[in-house]
């Protein structure tokens, strides 16, 4: 699975770069930038990785080992995912080890595992794999994690220690493969919420005054950025559906104190009331039945994310 993408991306030395002109030239225009230099002095980039390239499992061992994680069993389904099975770290680097030594790549039977969401930097608050570096301190995705439980279902996921609760600082591990799933879950929570604090914004959703609100102008562009990415993932083959059920989702308490930090974010950027962007549940629980009535209970690909935000565009007004 992968994105087909034209053209060239300009690589920038990110240490060269101050914030303002990051925030002008690349963040505003939703213009995609490599930038190099700004984790040569990363921990993880000294001890996570061995001379010749290869990521260096022995330390995970040695010293991360006795970790229980979630691991992914990539070739058995398990409803409609892959089935998850727990294990510790050390384990889970010796069937690694193992695959990597029969050199065919689960071609013996083997499944490929992924360990998925391991939140070491909970785990492990002494030590300092990483610095977030400057331009990403206000990732809309670190807001959303803090307040999003991604495991709160007792079925599948057990809490130790709060080691399980959400954060954007985990690690991924695995032989090959990546996973748009679970980023693609955000972005439909993410077009939701900033489309239902536009409807706080006004009581008539077709006439909008955008050159008043700051706040609107702000969500209007993240609901735009989200389409363009919606659409670039339109060209994955095979895309299986994987996402959310709107009802359930708009309800969810744990959504709706998503919708509240997004609401108090946007004041504070722009020296707003507090009152002027947070939905009450009354709000949300209004909206549920027009949002359904308007795109259907479910968004589940990319395809109905774009149909959703097309509709969400021109129910402000406001046609891509």
């Amino acid at each position: 699975m992968g994105l087909k993408i034209g053209g060239k991306v300009e690589k920038v030395n990110g240490k060269e770069l101050s914030y303002g002109d990051f925030v002008e030239k690349y963040l505003a225009r939703n213009q995609p930038v490599i930038l190099t230099g700004l984790t040569e002095d990363w921990r993880a980039c000294k001890d996570w990785v061995s001379d010749d390239g290869k990521p260096n499992l022995r330390f995970f061992s040695a010293h991360f080992g006795g970790s229980r994680v979630q691991v992914a069993d990539c070739g058995t389904r398990e409803f409609t995912d892959q089935k998850r099975i727990e294990m510790s770290v050390s384990e889970f680097v010796d069937r690694w080890l193992k695959l990597w030594s029969s050199g065919n790549g689960g071609a013996d039977g083997n499944s490929l595992l992924y360990l998925k969401d391991w939140h070491v930097v909970k785990e492990y608050p002494e030590y300092v794999a990483y610095r977030t570096p400057t331009f990403f301190l206000d990732d809309w995705l670190n807001l959303y994690l803090d307040k999003y439980r991604m495991h709160d279902n007792p079925d599948s996921y057990q809490e130790r220690d709060e080691v399980s609760c959400s954060d954007y600082r985990f690690v991924y591990m695995g032989a090959k493969g990546m996973d748009f799933r679970d980023f693609f879950v955000f972005m439909i929570r993410f077009a939701v919420a900033n489309l239902l604090l536009l409807c706080q914004l006004t009581s008539d959703k077709r006439n909008i005054n955008w050159n008043s609100s700051e706040i609107a102008r702000h969500l209007l562009f993240n609901l735009k950025s989200i389409q363009c990415i919606a659409l670039k993932m339109k060209s994955v083959a095979a895309w299986e559906n994987r996402g959310i059920n709107l009802m359930e989702t708009i309800v969810d308490h744990s959504f709706v104190e998503f919708c509240n930090e997004l609401g108090r974010t946007c004041n504070m950027m722009y020296n707003h009331s507090e009152k002027s962007s947070n939905p009450s549940q009354n709000l949300l629980e209004q909206e549920q039945l027009n949002l359904v009535d308007l795109f259907g209970s479910h968004i589940c690909n990319p395809d109905e994310l774009v149909t959703f935000l097309d509709g969400a565009l021109e129910l402000v007004g406001n046609m891509s």
